[in-house]
């Protein structure tokens, strides 16, 4: 059977918008904003007021376009998103999903979590979804936008909007996914509000749980890191995010 893979990707990334002019309209301080700066953000991309289906389904269109027939084996959709839906109380996001994508009657599944982790999900239960299917493909879909301002600013970062389309499947035997590692620990469950040592806690593992997913990695794919790259060392960063969960994928084309 061959291999799992990446058979189809599409982003849509908004324009961008100067994290200075964003600030301001929340106040964030002189502070803030200069942390912001010296952290090297300049711009991210924003999103224009709409429904969040509309935003979601734009990386979906853009991959119909390239190959109208690329969701035709599709078996599985998978949303994932970070941001608070404001949606009203009987909606229903995933059949407005599947129907405008032609993939009514699908079986989906939502997920929500924070913007480092989710997506990663979301991928690992469609390779799982798809191991002993060797026509059959999945549909992830990951949304990140933010629902004001404020809620784009943390931790000395600030966040963007994108959507972005991944198919998973057999189909073409490139850009295989040969390895992944998932592990999950939460610190810091009040994010920016947190303790202080919980904080701290967090920056101090982060680097840490980082080495590790991707050496975990390398090993269940049956490869090694080379030698110039052994000793290597990962510096303490200001981590953003709550919740661990770290998926680290190699791809490699065969012919």
């Amino acid at each position: 059977m061959r291999a799992l893979g990446i058979d189809g990707l599409a982003v849509a990334l908004p324009a961008g918008q100067r994290v200075t002019d964003l600030a301001a309209t929340v106040g964030l301080g002189t502070d803030k904003t200069s942390a912001l700066q010296s952290n090297g953000l300049v711009a991210v991309p924003v999103a224009k007021p709409g429904p969040f289906i509309d935003f979601a389904l734009k990386p979906v269109e853009m991959l119909l376009a390239k190959s109208p027939d690329v969701l035709a084996d599709v078996r599985l959709v998978l949303l994932a998103h970070s941001a608070p839906l404001l949606v009203p109380g009987d909606s229903d996001l995933l059949a407005d999903l599947t129907d405008r994508a032609g993939l009514g009657g699908t079986v989906s599944f939502a997920f929500s979590g924070q913007p480092c982790a989710v997506l990663h999900t979301a991928i690992q239960w469609a390779l799982t979804a798809l191991e002993a299917d060797a026509e059959g493909s999945a549909l992830v879909v990951g949304v990140d936008r933010a629902n004001h301002p404020a809620e784009r600013f943390f931790f000395g970062s600030a966040m963007g909007d994108a959507s972005v389309a991944l198919l998973l499947g057999r189909r073409s035997g490139r850009n295989r996914i040969v390895g992944g590692h998932q592990y999950t620990e939460l610190y810091a469950s009040e994010g920016e509000w947190s303790a202080p040592a919980a904080i701290a806690a967090f920056r101090e593992r982060n680097p840490l749980l980082i080495r590790a997913a991707i050496e975990r990695c390398l090993e269940r794919a049956g490869h090694t890191l080379p030698t110039s790259l052994r000793s290597y060392r990962i510096r303490r960063t200001s981590a953003f995010g709550t919740q661990w969960r770290i998926c680290f994928a190699i791809h490699g084309n065969v012919s």
